[in-house]
């Protein structure tokens, strides 16, 4: 029995699809589980040095602002 493989629009084996779609799957968990979270970590951590510095040149303290 000859083996024959599906062929993919891009020209690609059904197969290497699959591994494309795997290793673009595995990428997308891995910004999802460390990148994302370790930039909003940043953000954060940034948002809250640009109000400590408005606070100081501002001369109010965060009880004050609302």
């Amino acid at each position: 029995m000859t083996q024959r493989h599906i062929s993919h629009p891009e020209g690609l084996p059904a197969c290497a699809a699959g591994h494309n779609a795997r290793q673009f799957r595995n990428q997308l968990h891995v910004m999802a589980t460390t990148v994302v979270p370790n930039f909003c970590d940043l953000a954060a951590g940034l948002q809250a040095d640009v109000q400590a510095l408005i606070d100081d040149h501002s001369g109010t303290y965060p009880e004050e602002r609302l």
